[in-house]
């Protein structure tokens, strides 16, 4: 199993995630310092699991870096495959670590990062490798106005 770098294909995506949802991002949850760089923890709004269960509200954190150009925009829906998020190292003073102030076990990263955030709008499915070309044509899991329905079967035969 491949456990960091570019995914090839839904199937390594997949299996590399601990949950996959639909979603709606509801808020910004919060935002902190991790090594040297700006995250946001939103809340999201799960409306149905394809892989995995659990509740029905949890977090996401997304580190601000050029790999993720834009951030997901409050009420969007998304289909995100996620890894839980790994506690940091107990603080030391001046520690540039700090863990979210969410339940580490409600809070997860994209796998991948952008390779594992699919946008739905319209009834249709788009990856980050479409709708921002400039920055993450390295992406090679994508889709393209793929409709919703066929995402999903796509996704659950992977």
């Amino acid at each position: 199993m491949q456990t960091s770098g570019i995914f090839n294909n839904f199937h390594s995506l997949k299996g590399n995630s601990t949950i996959i949802i639909d979603a709606t991002y509801a808020a910004v949850s919060s935002t902190y310092d991790f090594s040297g760089k700006n995250i946001i923890d939103f809340s999201l709004n799960v409306g149905g699991y394809l892989k995995g269960g659990g509740n029905q509200s949890i977090y996401v954190d997304n580190t601000i870096t050029r790999s993720i150009p834009v951030l997901p925009v409050i009420g969007q829906e998304y289909i995100l495959f996620l890894k839980l998020m790994v506690a940091c190292p107990p603080p030391v003073p001046l520690s540039p670590y700090s863990n979210p102030p969410t339940p580490l076990n409600q809070t997860y990263i994209p796998a991948g990062g952008p390779q594992g955030m699919f946008l739905v709008q319209n009834g249709h499915v788009y990856g980050y490798k479409t709708l921002y070309p400039d920055t993450d044509s390295w992406i090679m899991v994508d889709a393209n106005a793929m409709p919703t329905g066929q995402f999903i079967s796509m996704v659950n035969s992977s």
